[in-house]
């Protein structure tokens, strides 16, 4: 470790043996988790990569211990409604105790302004929250969520009112359209007397416009990559909030907004991102944005 900024890269590694089957008892994993153990409460400053990465790691440490156990036991292994492996708590205590203080220090490193950023190393740079420190962000507290944490749905809530703030205001009408693994329907969910519509992506008669994710408002950075970041962001997000079980006066009345308007606006969002990829589908040049593209369709469920 050179300095203290390559832990999150130390922890990613980690991530990336263990998904490539490495045991999480080899000695190697083993002194990259004390290594990174050692770094949490000591990181003040705007970590959110490395808490991110940890969480994928010590993540992917309780799925191989878990496989290793439906290997083992397979009569003990429980299922839950939908015949899918039941989580079982009592599998992989030490690294989800990781999860657990990391999700924590994530929480807390969100921006008012719904997004995470950099750390600010320069005491005169205010800094700012960014979509590609977000997406790591997400996807690091969905995996926690999945995990039994609760993540407050604040923190959902403050991202849906980031997230169009970090689009294009206009774009290109589009006439591709995708096809997702399994249509979807509109259908209302009501919520305290107030219905609230669950999205369609890529039907006819819906009116698609291409419309970029920016690196932060006003600034475009790598528009594949950030557009794909966004996206992958936003479902994730709506996947969320479409569980909320009441609708969030007090939340509404603290930023001055109405739920309901913005989950249209989150739903637009998701639409016209789509419309962008479907606008720009060309050679990309990176892996980067191989994984980026891949990403959209796995979390989206795009099946062409």
């Amino acid at each position: 470790i050179r300095d203290r900024h390559s832990y999150a890269l130390l922890a990613f590694e980690t991530y990336a043996l263990i998904v490539g089957d490495v045991s999480v008892d080899d000695p190697l994993i083993q002194t990259n988790f004390k290594m990174l153990r050692k770094q949490i409460g000591k990181i003040e400053e705007r970590r959110t990569y490395f808490y991110s990465s940890v969480i994928f790691a010590a993540d992917a440490a309780v799925a191989q211990l878990a496989t290793d156990e439906i290997i083992l036991k397979p009569g003990k292994v429980k299922l839950d409604k939908s015949r899918k492996w039941k989580d079982n708590p009592a599998i992989g205590k030490k690294y989800r105790k990781l999860i657990t203080t990391c999700t924590e220090q994530l929480v807390k490193l969100q921006w008012d302004e719904g997004g995470w950023s950099y750390p600010i190393l320069d005491p005169d740079d205010n800094g700012k929250p960014d979509v590609s420190n977000t997406q790591f962000a997400v996807l690091a507290l969905g995996m926690a969520e999945r995990r039994g944490e609760e993540v407050p749905d604040e923190v959902w809530l403050d991202l849906m009112r980031y997230l169009p703030s970090v689009q294009e205001d206009n774009g290109s009408t589009v006439k591709r359209r995708l096809t997702l693994e399994k249509k979807k329907r509109t259908k209302k969910t009501k919520r305290k007397g107030r219905k609230v519509t669950n999205p369609v992506v890529g039907t006819d008669d819906l009116e698609v416009f291409g419309r970029k994710f920016l690196y932060y408002p006003d600034f475009a950075s790598e528009d594949w990559n950030m557009t794909c970041a966004g996206l992958s962001t936003a479902i994730l997000t709506r996947a969320r909030l479409a569980r909320l079980k009441s609708q969030p006066s007090d939340w509404e009345k603290q930023h001055n907004v109405d739920f309901d308007a913005l989950w249209e606006t989150l739903d637009k969002a998701v639409v016209d991102a789509y419309g962008w990829i479907m606008g720009h589908l060309t050679p990309v040049k990176s892996y980067y944005g191989l994984y980026s593209l891949e990403k959209v369709a796995d979390i989206g469920r795009v099946k062409k």
